[in-house]
């Protein structure tokens, strides 16, 4: 695969063996400053200058992107962890590198206990896709 983001927030992914241009989104409103792909190659991460952070499930690229962080002001890079379970932010609003969980199981127990309802399931056929049978998401 080759990846590439724009000045604009959009970006493009293309296949080597073929040259085919094979997924074009605007993710961003802003500049994309990084992009990476976690070492089991299932996940790619951007970050801008609009502050956000996008996860994209390569084997569902259909399916909406997870905005992992939005923060006011830049973020200027990113990186997986070794095990690929972890993202870590680096951004001018943070002190800090802070780590945010990749997997939906890490992530159930890092938003969980912030939030005060379930999905309903229209909002889990649009985040999940209609493929993946509802559930409550955390057990409230």
């Amino acid at each position: 695969m080759l990846i590439s983001g724009d000045q604009q927030g959009v970006l493009r992914i293309w296949t080597l063996d073929n040259n085919k241009l094979i997924y074009t989104r605007r993710l961003h409103q802003a500049r994309i400053v990084d992009i990476r792909l976690d070492p089991s190659g299932q996940f790619i991460a951007t970050c801008s200058t609009d502050g956000k952070v996008y996860l994209i499930n390569t084997d569902a690229m259909n399916q909406v992107p997870v905005e992992v962080v939005s923060l006011p002001g830049f973020i200027f890079s990113i990186e997986f962890s070794n095990d690929g379970k972890t993202l870590f932010v680096a951004s001018n609003n943070q002190t800090r590198v802070t780590g945010y969980p990749v997997l939906a199981d890490d992530l159930a127990k890092f938003i969980c206990p912030n939030v005060s309802r379930n999905l309903t399931l229209s909002e889990w056929s649009y985040y999940m896709g209609e493929e993946v049978p509802f559930e409550k998401t955390c057990n409230k």
